[in-house]
């Protein structure tokens, strides 16, 4: 089990990088190395009306996850749809975003369904901070079969209970045993000050 936090401000990344690279899958590092720049950018100064939205962060976050995704020639959903001058996503496969490992047919550009060998990356977003709406889109990802179950949330501290939680921590300890199943969690910042925690576990 790994768990670091990250400053947003001064951009801890790439002294973080050595330790990233020792316990992270090289696929990990490289999700986590594009999301964590999301944060210096959402939360510049002449960004500051758009990362109050956490319609911003998702959209942010699927246009990124996409890019990774076909860069590993995978099939992503949703997918994104052009019309006109807007761009939304479409399709959604049951979780926020998934990777298929499928190919597409040489001739109609569609997926060749029988080639499916299975999902790659099954990922849940949950920006709202209670333990419930946590847990409801933490434990969908514990009943997907996939390579990486990526959670994605605000690492702010919630109620639970009487007491005051990590969400990634409350989600650990409900995590249910699942066959060697490996976990990457990111939490945004809730605020520029905020830290940019990174979670890796097997369960």
């Amino acid at each position: 089990m790994f768990t670091t936090q990250l400053s947003v401000e001064s951009n801890d990344f790439e002294q973080a990088r050595p330790d990233l690279e020792r316990v992270l899958f090289p696929i990990e590092m490289r999700i986590v190395e594009r999301l964590y720049a999301l944060c210096p950018e959402g939360y510049a100064a002449d960004r500051a009306h758009d990362w109050e939205s956490t319609a911003y962060w998702t959209r942010r976050v699927k246009e990124t996850l996409k890019e990774v995704g076909e860069a590993e020639d995978l099939l992503v959903f949703p997918t994104l749809v052009r019309q006109g001058e807007e761009e939304r996503f479409e399709g959604q496969w049951l979780l926020d975003l998934v990777w298929v490992d499928a190919k597409k047919d040489r001739i109609t550009g569609e997926p060749d369904w029988k080639g499916t060998r299975g999902l790659k990356l099954a990922c849940e977003c949950e920006w709202a901070t209670s333990e419930t709406k946590i847990l409801e889109d933490f434990f969908k990802l514990t009943f997907a079969v996939a390579d990486l179950r990526l959670f994605i949330y605000t690492n702010k501290q919630i109620r639970a209970g009487q007491a005051s939680v990590d969400p990634i921590d409350l989600c650990k300890r409900a995590c249910p045993l699942s066959h060697g199943f490996r976990y990457l969690a990111l939490g945004f910042p809730y605020d520029r000050r905020g830290r940019f925690r990174i979670d890796s576990w097997i369960a």
